[in-house]
């Protein structure tokens, strides 16, 4: 028992350091590319989106960068091989996909307008901070910048180590928790939609963040751990959300929608795992302990027992 409570204090302290090095690394890329947003850099505003998507590369590139210092090229390869390619897997890169685009024909039919006030169709793909850029452009800067550039390193790389520590649920908060503070330097950004909300726009956010977080987990579980489809719903989401169709509150709607979803999934398949799998977790490092207490905490890990 002695030899187990060891190995769970090594495993805890290993998998701390990780997570720190990985926030750490994350941050000071993300917040030193969107300097000019909050130093007088002198930068003129026309081009700033640029400095908005270099940042989002942030959590890939540290995600990608301590995969290689721990494993190698083979530490890289894990992000793709925690699921088998087939039926399974291509049902949830289509689920990822579709699921906003499903969100966002609900709230169209639930905001019908009349006939003289029809929906700005050219504005879905051309948020306002991107006009500049043609549908297929939008689409793919999108599920580049947005999608794998943060979603490499939320999910691909955090959330599984999270998971392997605390439940599904506990391992969302945290994660969250990360991930708004991230967004911290987006406040600035004048071509953005952060910087122009209200105290009780960002307290919506934040319980956005928290419920879309439990889709996420959702979908990262039940896939096997699919990053790409967590980078395409992660895509599309934003997508819809800074849509100009003519619907005044459509971001509110979708907020909504998408704050109802996450609380069924967190009534259906509660807070352990939030998803009919298992937690997707990483491996403990075998120079922390035998194999056979290994063994015993990924069962434990897997079970959900540790809160």
């Amino acid at each position: 028992m002695r030899l187990l409570q060891v190995k769970l204090t090594n495993t805890s302290q290993t998998l701390f350091r990780q997570l720190a090095r990985f926030f750490g690394l994350a941050y000071a890329i993300s917040w030193l590319l969107w300097s000019p947003y909050y130093l007088p850099l002198g930068i003129p505003a026309d081009q700033l989106p640029y400095f908005h998507l270099l940042g989002c590369m942030g959590p890939m590139l540290a995600a990608l960068v301590l995969l290689y210092r721990e494993n190698g090229l083979a530490g890289i390869r894990q992000l793709g091989g925690r699921y088998r390619f087939g039926w399974q897997s291509v049902r949830w890169l289509a689920i990822g996909f579709g699921a906003p685009i499903a969100l966002l024909l609900v709230i169209i039919g639930m905001t019908a307008p009349p006939v003289q006030q029809l929906f700005n169709w050219q504005g879905l793909f051309a948020g306002q901070e991107f006009g500049f850029l043609s549908p297929l452009s939008y689409i793919a800067v999108n599920i580049f910048f947005f999608g794998f550039g943060e979603e490499v390193g939320w999910r691909g790389f955090a959330l599984p180590r999270l998971q392997t520590r605390y439940s599904a649920f506990t391992a969302n908060l945290i994660l969250t928790g990360c991930w708004a503070i991230w967004h911290w330097p987006l406040f600035f950004n004048p071509l953005g939609g952060y910087m122009h909300m209200g105290a009780g726009e960002v307290i919506g956010w934040l319980f956005s963040l928290v419920t879309g977080g439990m889709l996420f987990t959702w979908l990262f579980n039940s896939s096997r751990g699919s990053v790409v489809a967590c980078a395409l719903f992660h895509s599309m989401m934003d997508v819809v959300f800074m849509a100009d169709l003519n619907i005044p509150q459509l971001s509110t709607y979708t907020g909504a929608l998408i704050t109802l979803w996450g609380l069924y999934i967190w009534l259906v398949y509660r807070p352990a795992t939030l998803s009919p799998s298992p937690k997707v977790t990483v491996d403990v490092p075998e120079s922390a302990g035998t194999a056979a207490e290994h063994a015993v905490y990924s069962i434990n890990a897997l079970s959900g027992s540790r809160l």
